[in-house]
């Protein structure tokens, strides 16, 4: 049997929490529905966010992340920066692990810095945090004060504990903090995972598993998606995705009308679609780089008619701000500094109601970053 992908668009929509109806004021389960909050760009998890929040609250992401600690930032999927519930961090954090760690192993061979080395930096990291996070500065110069590596110059050094610092926050040591409580503002500090998140432990699964279960995670989260999508996505290897489909007898190959590739799907999904219906019009808009968007790249033209390709998606693959009419991208968006106000192009004409909606939905999002930027003017 074969399947129209445009049936699947509005469950996608329901599913990512995009719709009245799935809407929720639970962060943890806003990150999960899309496999994390892309956070490449500061702001773009707040955008993230007010589409999906019952009641857009301009602190809340701050305070779950780092006052009750229920959600932590951190490198995964392409070595870019997620926003995640603890519960499912583990998974996004080992199965990416390994091919994290490579650039700054090089760097370690380079400088020939040595196992011992390495061991006695992170100890001298650890014991300086033991009390409270710090500035990255901070730790680099507690560093040099202790003259742990004795045989490179002072240039060499910095490299090194920088890269130390990366390092540690990578594998899991070391996590980050920001300070600043507005949105597109940074105040980076680092700390003790253990201390400031005491109930995470980051290294609790195998590789394999981690693998196996952020696969599974997101064919439940975007299915129907491919091989491609899924590698694309997480940064994986063809084969191990492969091998981890196979693991999982509730995940499904389809066939899309349009189509040559196949998808693959969870059970519980291609259950819920046949019974899944809406009767009504919905606009809602997407961040810069939304993780709605970034959880494909073979398949992206499910979202967008070619010949509007190149205005949804950069010459680097990367989504422009854009908002969805009933599952599908009609236009884009983008913040003006000088009115303070978004600006919007369509693709092409849309029916009057359909414009009726945009325009309340512009306009919620416009009162939501006039509050957000009155101080600080950054794009998102």
């Amino acid at each position: 049997m074969k399947y129209d992908i445009n049936s699947f668009q509005k469950f996608i929509c329901y599913k990512h929490k995009l719709l009245p109806e799935s809407n929720t004021e639970d962060l943890a389960k806003i990150s999960e529905s899309v496999c994390g909050l892309h956070s490449a760009r500061l702001p773009t998890s707040y955008v993230m966010v007010q589409s999906r929040h019952k009641k857009p609250d301009h602190l809340k992401l701050w305070r779950e992340i780092y006052k009750n600690k229920k959600l932590i930032k951190l490198r995964c999927m392409r070595k870019t920066l997620h926003t995640i519930s603890l519960e499912k961090a583990p998974i996004l954090h080992k199965s990416t692990l390994s091919y994290r760690l490579q650039p700054f192993n090089k760097i370690y061979k380079d400088f020939s810095v040595s196992n011992p080395s390495i061991k006695e930096i992170k100890k001298c990291i650890t014991n300086f945090l033991s009390d409270n996070p710090q500035k990255p500065l901070a730790i680099i110069n507690h560093l040099e004060s202790e003259r742990i590596i004795k045989k490179h110059s002072t240039d060499e050094c910095k490299i090194i504990y920088t890269n130390s610092i990366k390092y540690f926050w990578e594998d899991g040591t070391l996590c980050y903090i920001n300070n600043n409580k507005h949105w597109g503002a940074e105040d980076r500090y680092f700390g003790l995972t253990e201390k400031i998140y005491p109930d995470l432990h980051l290294n609790s699964l195998c590789t394999e598993s981690a693998i196996n279960s952020l696969v599974v995670f997101h064919i439940k989260s975007f299915g129907p998606v491919t091989v491609k999508d899924i590698s694309w996505w997480s940064g994986l290897p063809l084969g191990e995705i492969i091998k981890a489909i196979e693991n999982c007898s509730h995940i499904l190959p389809v066939k899309i009308t349009s189509f040559n590739e196949i998808f693959y799907i969870h059970e519980e999904d291609l259950e819920s679609i046949s019974k899944f219906s809406l009767d009504y019009n919905f606009v809602r808009l997407l961040a810069y780089e939304d993780s709605t968007l970034k959880g494909y790249y073979e398949t992206r033209k499910r979202y967008v008619s070619e010949r509007h390709y190149n205005k949804l998606f950069n010459q680097i693959g990367e989504c422009r701000a854009s908002f969805l009419v009933n599952g599908f991208v009609r236009g884009i968006w983008s913040w003006s500094k000088q009115m303070k106000k978004i600006e919007y192009n369509l693709f092409e004409p849309i029916e009057k109601e359909l414009t009726n909606i945009l325009e309340l939905e512009l306009e919620k999002m416009e009162t939501y970053l006039n509050y957000n930027i009155k101080q600080l003017q950054l794009p998102f």
